[in-house]
């Protein structure tokens, strides 16, 4: 995980994830890898107590969802965005 301040209202974060599962669900099921994800996330301090965040996030779906044939899931990669506006008082 990094992030940077470019200007001191604006916070701009990047972050990777790999996950791995503990033990296989069994046979036709060897892999273990869940996958990995990248989020990329921009917050801006409007005010004292009002800020706005816009973000994004990449998911690498893994083998760990796919059966023993190619054909048993057909799962591929994922995305999400996501803006929220907060105010604390």
């Amino acid at each position: 995980r990094v992030g940077v301040r470019p200007i001191e209202k604006l916070d701009i974060g990047l972050s990777y994830s790999w996950a791995r599962a503990e033990k296989s669900l069994g046979p036709g099921f060897d892999n273990r890898d869940y996958g990995q994800e990248i989020d990329l996330t921009a917050t801006y301090k409007i005010t004292n107590n009002l800020s706005y965040m816009l973000g994004g996030g990449y998911w690498l779906v893994g083998k760990y969802y796919q059966g023993s044939k190619p054909t048993d899931n057909e799962l591929s990669d994922n995305y999400m965005l996501i803006n929220k506006l907060t105010l604390t008082f």
